[in-house]
């Protein structure tokens, strides 16, 4: 408080806030969310979708950060945050059938996804497996997959894996044209005649 002595007068004062104009910017230079405002000093954060960038015949690209880093960059002019990416090569995924015939190849990034789209995968009875259902991917590594490999470490080869049921054969025991007996043997079983002993 100010004592009056004499004529006095009071001018009001202002502190002056100032504000920085904030871009988030993807590797084209294009704007990936609106333009802002932030206060002098501050941080701040990006709040939009994962930025992308699409693969090139050679390479692949994966979000990675921005520069600068927002967590540790205080607003003080204005800045534009750039996003930045790990580049790897392509690789190649290829999902094989039952009978070795190729269903979908997929060309990706090391660490990206990759999903099966294809027909559902099949295998023609055999001698010892009839009604073939499909269970499951073998990679080329040794390694178990689904239909959704959320990161491709390498370049694979999927085959189809199936789960089939064991086929049964009609044995017939037979004398002088006779059917003496009629067994059910599983593949690879042995048959074992249980009847009288035939007379001739």
């Amino acid at each position: 408080d100010t004592p009056i002595t004499s004529d006095t007068t009071f001018e009001p004062q202002f502190t002056i806030n100032k504000f920085w104009k904030v871009r988030w910017l993807n590797y084209d230079n294009s704007v990936l969310m609106d333009t802002y405002y932030v206060d002098n000093g501050q941080h701040t954060s990006y709040k939009g979708a994962t930025p992308t960038r699409p693969n090139t015949d050679k390479h692949s690209y994966q979000f990675s950060g921005w520069s600068p880093d927002p967590t540790t960059t205080t607003i003080t002019a204005d800045t534009d945050f750039v996003a930045q990416y790990v580049v790897s090569a392509l690789i190649k995924v290829t999902w094989v059938d039952g009978t070795g015939t190729i269903l979908q190849q997929d060309t990706v990034g090391v660490g990206q996804s990759v999903i099966y789209r294809g027909v559902a995968p099949t295998k023609p009875n055999d001698a010892q497996y009839e009604n073939y259902v499909f269970s499951h991917w073998l990679g080329s590594d040794g390694n178990t997959y689904q239909n959704i490999i959320t990161s491709v470490p390498y370049q694979l080869t999927l085959t189809a894996q199936f789960v089939g049921t064991l086929r049964t054969y009609t044995v017939y025991w037979k004398s002088e044209g006779t059917i003496l007996e009629t067994d059910q043997v599983p593949y690879g079983g042995t048959a074992v005649y249980n009847g009288s002993t035939p007379i001739h």
